[in-house]
C-alpha cells in the first residue's frame, strides 16, 4: 500500500519520504520494556507513529489498552503485544490492520514482540494485499511462523498467539 509498513521499525518510516509519511495516518504498538521487574497491572510502554498517534486513533474511535497482569513474580514480563495501525490509500479509502499478540512460555514476551512486528511486515510487504487479502494473510502467517522458528530464543517451549482484524475500505 505505498510504501514499507511503519510500525516494524518506526525509524524507518520517520526516514521514509513525505509520501510514505502522509499515508500512514497512524502506528500505535506495544514495546519491550526493558525497565525489567514490573508492579501487577503496569501499562505497556507503546510506540507511536507519528508522534500524534494516540491521538488520531482515538479521533477514529481506536483506542488500546494493554496492561500487565498480576503476576508472583514481578521479573515476569508484560506478555502481550498489540499493534493498531491505518494507512489512507492514495484515490481514497484505507487498510487498518488491528492486531493482538498473547504470549506464552518463558520467551513469550519475545515470541509476541517478534510476531507483532514481523506479521504486519509480511502482510504490507505483499503486492497481493488488495487482490488477494486472504491469500496473503495465510502467506504472511506463514512467512511469520518461519521465520519465529528460525529466532535465536526459545520457540520450543515458547509461543504466541496472534489475532488480526484487516480492515479493506476500497474506493468505488
Amino acid at each position: 500500500p505505498g510504501g514499507a509498513y511503519a510500525g516494524g521499525a518506526l525509524s524507518a518510516a520517520e526516514e521514509a519520504g513525505p509520501e510514505q509519511q502522509k499515508s500512514w495516518e497512524f502506528v500505535v504498538q506495544g514495546q519491550q520494556d526493558a525497565a525489567g521487574a514490573q508492579p501487577d497491572f503496569a501499562p505497556k510502554v507503546i510506540s507511536c507513529f507519528p508522534d500524534d498517534a494516540v491521538q488520531r486513533a482515538s479521533s477514529r474511535g481506536v483506542v488500546c489498552v494493554c496492561t500487565r497482569g498480576r503476576r508472583l513474580d514481578s521479573g515476569v514480563p508484560n506478555q502481550d503485544d498489540f499493534v493498531a495501525a491505518r494507512h489512507s490509500l492514495v484515490h481514497g479509502g484505507h487498510i487498518a490492520l488491528y492486531g493482538v499478540f498473547d504470549g506464552h512460555g518463558p520467551a513469550g514476551h519475545r515470541c509476541a514482540a517478534f510476531a507483532r512486528g514481523a506479521l504486519p511486515e509480511s502482510l504490507f510487504g505483499q503486492r497481493t494485499l488488495l487482490l488477494k487479502p486472504e491469500d496473503t494473510l495465510r502467506e504472511a502467517f506463514r512467512q511469520t511462523h518461519e521465520n519465529l522458528l528460525g529466532q535465536a530464543f526459545d520457540t520450543v517451549h515458547s509461543g504466541t498467539t496472534a489475532t488480526l482484524a484487516l480492515v479493506l475500505s476500497l474506493p468505488a
